[in-house]
């Protein structure tokens, strides 16, 4: 019998095995290192586990971002790590992907003290020589751009709401400005078809509502978009109450439905003159009177004017017994465009700009506004507008009015410049039409005038330049802009550069016999 230790050839085969052996778990061990020294310098967390869940391996990525002490995780299951929830979601995943043996892209959430993080994680099995599985895994953190995707989706939103609102917006735009320009159109057209006074008359009146109509909308609309870009600054222009207050009266009576009873009433104690913006003074008591108006089938409107001293404060109470407003389409006012009602069956015209801009109005001039009122009982609206008294107005020596008086229109728009002609006409002035700044300048050269009408925007050279360049000759007849710009810093600049008075185009008569009178000219 034979020893087979003693076998050269069995022998050299079982040397020859371990030495494969050894090299083999060397270049294991090599390989491991490798594999780890890689992990430690990835930029993600990685780990590994056997198939009940102990982590073998984390790299240095995963515990800095997870916190852990060195070695506190070594063998440990994720429920000794986690919270149960959590370590309960991250186990159901393992054993998925232990099972299916694929690769999988796994979103994980993990509890923190500061709030959930949420993972990508790629995870794999992979099986060792012995046949033994283990689970690893690369993930990153993704919470930050979960948040971004959230914002991103409520910015689409939002912009997908906003030009919704735009579009919706534009379309009733386009609805509230076609309305009163159909009616002037066809009522001009109508006009030279009628036989009697009596109805032309009665299409003048349709042309001249029309006409109001189309000047509200689109003042609301510029003030709007004026407010909206932060740009529009209240101004300091003494003015007179009682012309203000008849040229808003004047826009709104049109609007005044039939068998409403309209009237304006002043406290006998008010001063005549004061110091503020009038521009935006009117147009914010315009809004609400036509507000009142639009949205009053019978009863009344009424407007009171007094002046509260101990505050210097000037107050309008603008009073109907319209269709009131419920609490939910008062507080709209403050934020957004608000209509009483809307679709083809909506009770009322209007896009309901009106009292959005005059609570942004009534900011800029910081003035109150309070607002009483309740659905089919009316409404009660009070603007308490801070002002101080002007001293008045010197007496001046009147002219008679006589054609020597003379006014010359420097407008480069031919129709606005001949509708400027007719009123300055019905006052008994005579007048001069130039369509740009430089034949302003060479007339004024060799003749005088009591009044000059000055566009703003024209070509070649503008109004306010052609302004200057008249102050530095020594010419110092009254200079008005004309214009359609009503900022601020407009009106500033034409004060500044010689101009004695301002117009916001359209102008109507009333405007020009107003300016007639405060620059002695009738």
């Amino acid at each position: 019998m034979t020893d087979d230790s003693d076998d050269p050839s069995l022998r050299r085969e079982l040397e020859r095995l371990k030495a494969e052996n050894q090299r083999l778990r060397h270049q294991v061990s090599y390989e491991r290192q490798g594999f780890e020294t890689f992990m430690e310098n990835s930029p993600m967390t990685a780990f590994y586990k056997d198939a009940d869940g102990r982590l073998l391996y984390i790299n240095s990525t995963f515990i800095e971002a997870f916190g852990f002490e060195h070695r506190d995780w070594q063998g440990k299951t994720d429920f000794e790590l986690w919270d149960e929830e959590t370590a309960t979601v991250l186990r159901e995943n393992d054993c998925r992907i232990l099972e299916s043996g694929q690769l999988e892209a796994v979103e994980e959430q993990v509890q923190r003290p500061h709030g959930v993080e949420h993972w990508m994680t790629h995870k794999f099995c992979f099986v060792d020589s012995e046949g033994n599985k283990y689970l690893g895994g690369m993930g990153v953190n993704i919470t930050q751009q979960k948040v971004n995707d959230q914002l991103l989706r409520q910015a689409k939103e939002r912009a997908e709401q906003s030009s919704k609102e735009k579009s919706e917006f534009l379309s009733l735009v386009s609805h509230e400005l076609r309305t009163p320009l159909h009616s002037i159109l066809s009522s001009s057209e109508l006009w030279s078809d009628q036989e009697s006074v009596f109805d032309q008359n009665e299409l003048l009146g349709y042309v001249s509502l029309g006409a109001a109509r189309l000047r509200s909308q689109v003042d609301n609309l510029v003030l709007l978009a004026e407010t909206d870009s932060k740009e529009l600054v209240a101004g300091q222009f003494e003015f007179e109450i009682v012309p203000l207050i008849e040229r808003i009266s004047s826009c709104v009576t049109g609007l005044v439905n039939q068998g409403v009873d309209y009237s304006i009433h002043y406290d006998k104690s008010l001063p005549d003159r004061y110091c503020g913006d009038p521009y935006l003074l009117e147009h914010m008591v315009r809004v609400v009177l036509e507000n009142a108006c639009k949205y009053t089938d019978q009863g009344f409107v009424r407007l009171t004017i007094e002046w509260d001293q101990q505050r210097e404060r000037l107050e309008f109470t603008i009073t109907d017994s319209g269709h009131g407003m419920s609490r939910e389409q008062q507080t709209k006012i403050y934020n957004h465009v608000v209509v009483i009602s809307r679709g083809l069956n909506r009770e009322s015209e209007g896009m309901g700009l009106g009292l959005t801009v005059c609570y942004r109005l009534s900011e800029l001039l910081d003035a109150d506004l309070i607002i009483n009122s309740h659905p089919g009982k009316g409404t009660e609206i009070v603007l308490g507008v801070p002002l101080s008294v002007a001293g008045q107005q010197a007496p001046s020596n009147q002219k008679t009015k006589s054609a020597s008086s003379h006014v010359l229109v420097v407008e480069d728009n031919s129709v606005n410049a001949k509708v400027l002609g007719k009123i300055i006409c019905k006052f008994g002035a005579e007048f001069t039409i130039v369509n740009s700044g430089n034949e302003a300048l060479l007339l004024l050269e060799n003749k005088v005038f009591d009044l000059i009408l000055m566009d703003l925007q024209m070509p070649i050279m503008d109004g306010v330049t052609t302004t200057r360049w008249i102050r530095q000759r020594g010419i110092n007849t009254p200079i008005v802009a004309v214009t359609c710009n009503s900022e601020l810093a407009i009106r500033q600049r034409c004060m500044q550069n010689g101009m004695n008075d301002f117009l916001v185009k359209p102008v109507r008569q009333q405007d020009i016999l107003r300016v007639f009178e405060r620059q002695n000219i009738l």
